[in-house]
């Protein structure tokens, strides 16, 4: 788990090219950045530069080189699975975490937009929308099963798999109206 503690650093990942990167090596796993820059529809020059943004933080390490062409090419990996958010309260951290919410909900939009112009007969397109009231123990175990369930689509995740599937589950306190 890699755990941001300042507006500062969150700021650094929450940058729409890095972020794009990050789920780019998130979904795909080890990779160069001449395909980072195909996924992301970047230049290979501007995502090397955010990749070394994202090794001097810690957020991605190289995993080795692939032989290509004329020499080999290095391959980027992320060093964690989970990215999580300090609940720290200083208003900049704040407006981060903000901007960082609804960056993860235009990409929900993107993706469900996405799967509702896609044709697939055998997966059914689900929306809910629930408002709960938990504890404090009933939210450590909602985010332990987040967890579970997040480590089981990961496992699961193969080429092999014909289905591709869109999950986005975005918690936070409100108010009831």
């Amino acid at each position: 788990m890699y755990r941001v503690r300042s507006a500062a650093r969150l700021r650094v990942i929450n940058a729409p090219a890095r972020a794009a990167i990050i789920e780019a090596l998130r979904g795909r796993g080890a990779m160069t950045a001449a395909e980072l820059a195909d996924a992301v529809e970047s230049t290979p020059g501007a995502v090397h530069h955010h990749l070394g943004v994202l090794r001097s933080i810690g957020l991605v390490a190289d995993a080795g080189v692939r032989p290509s062409g004329r020499r080999p090419a290095r391959l980027f990996v992320l060093t964690c699975d989970v990215i999580e958010i300090d609940p720290g309260t200083s208003p900049a951290l704040a407006r981060e975490k903000s901007r960082a919410g609804r960056r993860v909900l235009q990409r929900a939009a993107r993706d469900l937009d996405a799967a509702l112009t896609a044709r697939c007969d055998d997966v059914e397109l689900r929306l809910t929308r629930d408002l709960v009231r938990l504890s404090a123990a009933d939210l450590r175990t909602l985010r332990r099963r987040l967890d579970d369930l997040h480590a089981f689509l990961r496992a699961a995740d193969g080429a092999e798999h014909p289905h591709h599937i869109g999950l986005t589950i975005a918690m936070a306190p409100i108010e009831p109206s």
